[in-house]
């Protein structure tokens, strides 16, 4: 796929990231509808299938206008703006106790007074235990603000700076504790690294990590499609309200995690109480305000990474 707008300095977000949706409909020209099998985002590189047809009968666009083939269009999935409108009808409406640090938000400034931070710190490190290394000292002193935090935790930094590596060492913090967990990201390469990390570092049996990874199949890495919540309900045999309630660590895109079944089936005039303690974002540069504020009203405390100059 070529991106047209590549060099638009007002061009915020590649049109492409669409292509890499969960639930989308691609048509060409001529109205024949595709489906993607396969994807690589960070490549801007897919794989169609004719919508109909047999599944792995990959194919190209048919025909199209001019010599440079045919055309993609995305049907547009209102779902997700759906969604966003509902949370915040939600917050306005019928806010709970934990949303007020949420609600907070869009106070004046100059009239805001938020909590101090309590004052514990971590004794025995489980991935940042190498305190020779550059950077270290940095990392730690933000896992300790992080989990002492009563409301928001900022991260930021460039790509190669460790923020991942500081995600995974919240990870484990926060689920030795006996916490809960929902981890979200603009991207599926953003999630799926976190769970590759996790399982390359062994670190999911050591603290009894059982993650659940909510998507699309075929927009997951290979490595981790073992915590796809449809193929952990058929490798164990157990129901996906029991799989769900069981997970300390649920994860997906900041859309792909609209089809958690909780989010998906809340009715709109019940209020959202948060089961997740935390919820961590990475790369939240890339994600706006309403597409934060889905997966936020069901967690107690908010843990945001990302580089501030992904965009510019």
């Amino acid at each position: 796929i070529d991106d047209d707008n590549q060099g638009d300095d007002n061009q915020i977000l590649s049109p492409l990231r669409y292509f890499f949706d969960d639930d989308i409909e691609i048509r060409d020209d001529n109205k024949n509808s595709y489906e993607v099998a396969a994807g690589k985002e960070d490549e801007n590189k897919i794989v169609l299938w004719k919508k109909g047809g047999k599944y792995y009968d990959y194919c190209f666009p048919e025909g199209g206008q001019g010599k440079d083939g045919s055309k993609l269009t995305v049907k547009v999935n209102t779902y997700q703006l759906e969604k966003q409108l509902d949370a915040i009808s939600t917050l306005k409406n019928m806010p709970v106790k934990e949303h007020v640090n949420l609600i907070r938000l869009f106070n004046d400034k100059s009239q805001t007074r938020w909590q101090c931070p309590e004052n514990n710190f971590i004794m025995n490190w489980e991935v940042l235990d190498d305190d020779k290394r550059d950077g270290c000292k940095e990392q730690r002193n933000f896992v300790n603000k992080a989990l002492n935090t009563p409301d928001f935790a900022i991260l930021e930094g460039p790509p190669g700076s460790g923020k991942t590596t500081v995600i995974l060492e919240l990870i484990c913090q926060i689920i030795k504790q006996g916490k809960r967990i929902l981890l979200c990201g603009s991207t599926h390469v953003a999630i799926d690294n976190v769970l590759e990390r996790l399982k390359e570092k062994k670190l999911l049996g050591k603290f009894n990590i059982l993650p659940v990874r909510i998507g699309d199949e075929n927009r997951i890495n290979a490595e981790i499609k073992e915590f796809q919540i449809n193929n952990l309900i058929k490798k164990n045999d157990i129901s996906e309200d029991f799989l769900l309630d069981s997970a300390n660590l649920v994860c997906g895109t900041t859309i792909g995690i609209l089809k958690n079944p909780k989010f998906k089936n809340r009715r709109k005039s019940t209020p959202i109480v948060p089961e997740f303690d935390y919820l961590i974002i990475d790369e939240s540069s890339k994600t706006t305000f309403q597409e934060f504020l889905v997966p936020a009203l069901y967690a107690k405390k908010w843990i945001l990474a990302g580089d501030c100059m992904q965009l510019s």
